[in-house]
């Protein structure tokens, strides 16, 4: 019960600060973002993407790659107001598989102009930033172990990877 009244006030405390004014839109370079976070237990850096050999392929989940400078690249457009597209060079895009309810699936599909592939870039702490879906703005890019799902705020985040470094070229 504590634990979700704390994920709930972490939640309104940084969705707030965005409806306020208070934090501008983030300006991502377009081209050549990397998207990385670090494991807590291990400390370890790791990266969202999509292994070479299926960069081209539709409905390939999103997977956790051993960070390298250069490689899954995401270009990131803003599509008004602190809405955001995450797509890769094959232009596909980070795209919600299904409905947004916990536990959530990431993959990379064609572009289908819908919810499922807008994101909320919203800052975390220095230098981080939390991935919301617009499908529901209470949920964000997480992992937790091997998978990549969307999931809530968990600020007892021992292992779970939910702040987001993102690279600028």
């Amino acid at each position: 019960m504590k634990k979700k009244i704390l994920s709930l006030l972490g939640l309104l405390i940084f969705s707030g600060l965005s409806v306020f004014g208070q934090v501008k839109p983030e300006q991502f370079s377009r081209y050549g973002n990397t998207i990385a976070g670090v494991r807590p237990a291990s400390g370890a850096k790791i990266m969202l993407g999509v292994y070479d050999e299926d960069m081209n392929k539709p409905y390939t989940e999103i997977a956790i790659l051993k960070f390298k400078q250069g490689v899954n690249e995401w270009i990131i457009d803003n599509v008004g107001r602190d809405y955001y597209t995450i797509s890769n060079q094959a232009g596909l895009y980070l795209t919600v598989q299904g409905s947004a309810t916990e536990h959530a699936r990431l993959i990379i599909d064609h572009p289908n102009r819908t919810d499922a592939q807008i994101w909320r870039i919203v800052p975390a702490n220095e230098n981080t930033y939390y991935i919301l879906s617009k499908m529901n703005e209470n949920l964000m890019v997480t992992v937790v172990g091997p998978y990549v799902y969307l999931e809530e705020l968990n600020l007892d985040n021992d292992k779970f990877v939910q702040e987001w470094e993102i690279g600028r070229k």
